[in-house]
């Protein structure tokens, strides 16, 4: 059984950025939307590799919700 991967978050005013426009604008070719699944309420997720990982974000009013699928390849530095 997989593990559930936690959404963590940035805080970002909607008006500050906005997913959509900038990871789909035709500037940003390695990003594609999908629809989250019939649990989750959120409208739009966009799923996309950057620094050799692979993110999963999605936007609120307020925040910039992200999470990081499968392990990550850098270690935490203490």
């Amino acid at each position: 059984m997989a593990a559930t991967i936690k959404w963590r978050s940035l805080l970002c005013d909607y008006n500050q950025l906005q997913l959509k426009a900038t990871l789909l604008g035709g500037q940003s070719f390695r990003w594609k939307n999908f629809k989250p699944t019939a649990l989750d309420q959120h409208e739009t997720e966009f799923i996309g590799v950057f620094a050799n990982i692979v993110w999963v974000l999605r936007q609120t009013e307020r925040e910039l919700q992200y999470r990081i699928v499968g392990e990550q390849p850098y270690p935490n530095k203490a």
